[in-house]
């Protein structure tokens, strides 16, 4: 008789790398357990939705796991099923902008992102209850000094999205309102 398939791809990957090696050094089994996460995000394994919080209350991942490390590279590769569990878990909805300057232009933001803001090239730095804190950068200055930082919510995203459009309609002849 087949064994029952529990649990999505991901957190399987990760009870056996975490059963195999638990009774080795914390070192081993914290890089180990980090190296597993990577591969099943670069992998573009599926994600459960509460797959990042299932890890929190079983693997202490406070040790190995860099949450927005790993949602930055399931932004850049793709695995939106990974992204949209971090974000599950952050309590956080997507930051998406189609002004990206990553890979795609229209993705989600995250912590070291640079995209378009009000004029200017602005990096992510960091999320802040319901909002997204960016900064743009004075030119030539090392160390590198802000020149402003936004306080962005998912809201104002969408109005400049919807701006920019109405724009480039009325720019453009037979088209528009």
């Amino acid at each position: 008789m087949a064994k029952k398939k529990t649990g999505s791809d991901p957190m399987r990957l990760l009870f056996l790398v975490w059963n195999r090696n638990r009774n080795k050094s914390w070192d081993r089994l914290n890089s180990t357990m980090q190296l597993a996460v990577r591969l099943a995000i670069l992998a573009e394994m599926e994600f459960g939705l509460r797959d990042w919080i299932l890890m929190n209350k079983r693997f202490r991942p406070e040790y190995w796991r860099y949450t927005e490390g790993m949602y930055a590279l399931a932004v850049e590769v793709g695995n939106l099923s990974a992204a949209r569990s971090i974000e599950e878990h952050q309590h956080r909805p997507p930051y998406i902008c189609n002004m990206h300057l990553g890979k795609r232009s229209k993705d989600r933001l995250y912590v070291g992102a640079r995209f378009r803001w009000q004029g200017e090239i602005a990096t992510v730095t960091s999320f802040s209850d319901g909002e997204l804190i960016a900064c743009t950068h004075k030119i030539g200055d090392y160390p590198r000094k802000i020149k402003r930082r936004y306080r962005i919510t998912v809201a104002d995203l969408k109005a400049d999205r919807a701006a920019r459009k109405a724009a480039r309609a009325a720019a453009t002849p037979g088209k528009g309102a």
